[in-house]
């Protein structure tokens, strides 16, 4: 028998209990201390690109060298240097992908643990993809119909993105659950998940609370970090934001737990019975 998994106990407060102490497990610190890392060298990379975009808008900004040679250099060598960060940042962003939806599917079928072992490389490949697809997805409509508005009256870019990023965040977790419930990707408002919403509003109300209160302050203290190039925080920005993405996921995954209303129906269900049947193996 597997001993790092548990038999699932029913939380008086499910959206409560277990979620935010759940960082600092000792079971998961395997797990957090990789995401340390991996957050703090992505707040680097942020801050790269922060300096890229400021240095090429400087200089397109001075009229003298925007037709220069030495311009059109900073623009090949800006390129360069772009890819290479999102390369990193690619690599960088594999693992926390894994691990995210490792939680979301392991609490949402009611395990207390998370079995850490079973990510693979090419697991973590597939899961930023997926996680990728469903944000795009969930920040298309709120950008179509911003893009819509603009025509209309003017918007600046940076309330666009900040606007559009918002709208996502909040489509985000219903999308995502959906597609989780659905087991396709494909599926991105699930019928049955959506009418558990309606009985439960509590429970998406929940989440929100947990990304207003506590997603909001790391992103902006992570944010003032790298756009005051203040490099000497980054580890602990690093583990800020480690902590919030693991505690948002294990959010996330009592929210499909809870929303699983009838044992038969539950499609949160699967990944559990599988864990169990493996640790039993």
């Amino acid at each position: 028998m597997d001993e790092s998994l548990s038999e699932p106990s029913e939380p008086v407060y499910p959206m409560w209990e277990g979620i935010y102490d759940f960082p600092w497990r000792v079971a998961n610190l395997k797990a957090l201390l990789p995401l340390w890392f991996a957050f703090s060298f992505l707040a680097l990379l942020a801050a790269g690109y922060h300096a890229l975009f400021s240095f090429i808008a400087d200089q397109a900004a001075k009229s003298d060298l925007g037709q220069t040679s030495f311009f059109m250099i900073a623009v090949r060598v800006g390129a360069y240097i772009f890819a290479g960060l999102t390369f990193l940042s690619i690599l960088s962003a594999v693992y926390p992908a894994a691990c995210f939806l490792n939680v979301i599917e392991d609490t949402a079928g009611g395990n207390e643990d998370v079995k850490w072992e079973s990510i693979s490389v090419t697991e973590c490949v597939g899961k930023l993809l997926y996680l990728v697809w469903v944000f795009g997805c969930s920040a298309a409509p709120p950008g179509a119909i911003l893009e819509a508005v603009a025509l209309v009256s003017p918007i600046s870019r940076a309330l666009w993105w900040m606007l559009v990023f918002t709208f996502a965040m909040v489509l985000f977790p219903v999308c995502l659950l959906s597609t989780l419930a659905g087991a396709s990707p494909w599926v991105l408002l699930e019928p049955r998940l959506l009418v558990a919403l309606i009985r439960k509003p509590h429970v998406i109300l929940v989440i929100y609370a947990n990304a207003i209160f506590f997603g909001f302050p790391c992103l902006l203290y992570g944010y003032w970090t790298i756009y005051d190039y203040h490099l000497w925080l980054v580890p602990l920005v690093g583990l800020v934001w480690a902590t919030y993405f693991l505690t948002y996921a294990r959010v996330l995954g009592r929210a499909g737990w809870a929303l699983s209303e009838i044992e038969q129906d539950r499609p949160f269900r699967k990944r559990r019975r599988q864990t169990k049947e493996d640790a039993d193996e």
